[in-house]
C-alpha cells in the first residue's frame, strides 16, 4: 500500500496484492495512499490513511466502509491475536478539544474499550489481555478495569511500540539520556527506566519488527545509526547496530513478516540489498514509486508478528 500508481506496468491505484506471479490492484474509494494495512478474518482488509485527518477503511465482500469525518479522525490501528480490529480515534468535542479514544470494531460499529486518554494515540500494542498505547508523551496500559501510566516522557514523544517475545517493551521516539541530553532512536523499558540501544539515528524510524532470534529490525529514513553509516535498514544484535541485508538506497516506510518466513518491505523503493539489477529489471515502471514486494535478500526462518 502507499502512493501507488503503477506496479509492473499495471495501474493498481493505492492498494495492491501480490498473488505470487503478478500484482493485482484493489479498487478503493479513497484518492490517496495508505500508511498501514491489516488483513482481518474472512478476507476483510483494514487500511489507514495518513494523519492528520486520518480515515480508516474496511473492505468486506468488495465493498468499502469509510470511518471518519471532519470531526472524527483515526490516528492508529492494531489487530489482536484473535483478529479484532483496534483503533485510536480523535473525536472533536463541543468545547473545541478532542476525546482521544481506544476503540474496537464490533460488527459495523465502534465501541469504547476504555475511558479516553490525554493525547493522541500514536500506536497500540497488545499482550496477555492488556492494551498498551503510545500517546504523545506517555505510555498507558489498560488492564480491563483501569489505566496505568507505564512511563511519562515530557521531553519527547513515542512513535512505535513493540511487545517482544520475552514480554519486554521496545519503543521508537525521543529519549532522555543519563546526561540529560535527547536522542532519537530505539529504547527498551526494563520496568523502571529506558535503556537506549546505541546513540540514536539521524532521521525518522518508520517501522520496527522483532526477528525470531530476538534481534530488532528497524526501517526508516535514516542513514546513520549509532554513528555508523547504515542506510535505511538496521538490526540490533544485543550489542550493536549493523546494516541489514545490504540496506536500501530509498526510504523504508513499512516492515512485515509473513508466516512463511518472508520479510516484506514497503517504501519508495528502487534498490534494496545487493540485487538492485534484478529488482529494477522486473519493476522498471515502479522505480521511485511506493510499493511492497518480497526482497530476495531478506529471508527469515520464522515469524514473530505479522500485521
Amino acid at each position: 500500500s502507499g502512493d501507488l500508481t503503477n506496479l509492473d506496468g499495471k495501474h493498481t491505484g493505492h492498494l495492491a496484492v501480490w498473488d505470487g506471479d503478478q500484482w493485482q490492484g484493489i479498487p478503493t474509494p479513497y484518492m490517496s495512499g495508505f500508511r498501514e494495512v491489516f488483513l482481518l478474518d474472512e478476507g476483510r482488509i483494514a487500511a489507514l490513511t495518513p494523519v492528520p485527518g486520518g480515515r480508516l477503511l474496511v473492505r468486506e465482500d468488495s465493498e468499502w466502509t469509510i470511518y471518519g469525518s471532519q470531526s472524527e479522525f483515526y490516528s492508529s490501528m492494531a489487530k489482536t491475536p484473535e483478529g479484532e480490529l483496534i483503533a485510536g480515534r480523535m473525536r472533536a468535542l463541543n468545547d473545541g478539544g478532542f476525546s482521544h479514544e481506544l476503540i474496537r470494531l464490533d460488527g459495523n460499529a465502534w465501541t469504547l474499550i476504555a475511558p479516553p486518554v490525554d493525547s493522541t494515540i500514536r500506536d497500540i500494542g497488545y499482550h496477555e489481555g492488556k492494551f498498551f498505547v503510545a500517546t504523545n508523551q506517555s505510555i498507558e496500559v489498560w488492564d480491563g478495569s483501569a489505566w496505568t501510566t507505564l512511563v511519562d516522557q515530557p521531553f519527547g514523544q513515542f512513535d512505535h511500540l513493540l511487545i517482544r517475545h520475552d514480554g519486554s517493551l521496545a519503543a521508537t521516539g525521543s529519549f532522555k539520556t543519563a546526561s540529560n541530553g535527547i536522542i532519537h532512536g530505539v529504547a527498551v523499558w526494563d520496568g523502571q527506566s529506558w535503556i537506549t540501544l546505541g546513540s540514536g539515528v539521524d532521521n525518522t524510524i518508520q517501522a520496527m519488527v522483532e526477528l525470531p532470534d530476538q534481534r530488532l529490525l528497524i526501517g526508516g529514513w535514516f542513514q546513520t545509526v549509532d554513528g555508523k553509516s547504515i542506510s535505511r535498514l538496521a538490526v540490533w544484535d544485543g550489542q550493536q547496530w549493523d546494516e541489514f541485508a545490504g540496506g536500501s538506497r530509498e526510504r523504508i516506510e513499512a516492515l512485515a513478516l509473513h508466516p512463511d518466513g518472508t520479510l516484506y518491505v514497503g517504501g519508495y523503493l528502487a534498490e534494496v540489498g545487493s540485487t538492485p539489477a534484478d529488482l529494477q529489471q522486473s519493476r522498471k515502471s515502479c522505480l521511485n514509486q511506493n510499493l511492497t514486494y518480497r526482497p530476495q535478500t531478506a529471508r527469515i526462518d520464522r515469524v514473530p508478528k505479522i500485521r
